[in-house]
């Protein structure tokens, strides 16, 4: 499958990963806004992440 690039507006990105490995996050653009949960553990981490519309899961890899 091929897919075309999309063109998104710039995406600001502010959080905090704790001792613990711990993460909140804050993603905005315009006036939308998303948050996000989770933790990082060696090289792999998981965790949700809600807007005002939708919520979903994200995964992580350290590569």
């Amino acid at each position: 499958m091929i897919r075309a690039p999309l063109l998104l507006p710039a995406v600001s990105a502010s959080g905090r990963v704790a001792d613990a490995g711990s993460i909140n996050v804050t993603l905005s653009t315009g006036i939308k806004r998303a948050v996000g949960f989770g933790r990082l553990s060696g090289t792999s981490g998981s965790g949700t992440w809600r807007g005002a519309l939708c919520t979903g899961t994200w995964t992580a890899e350290r590569i």
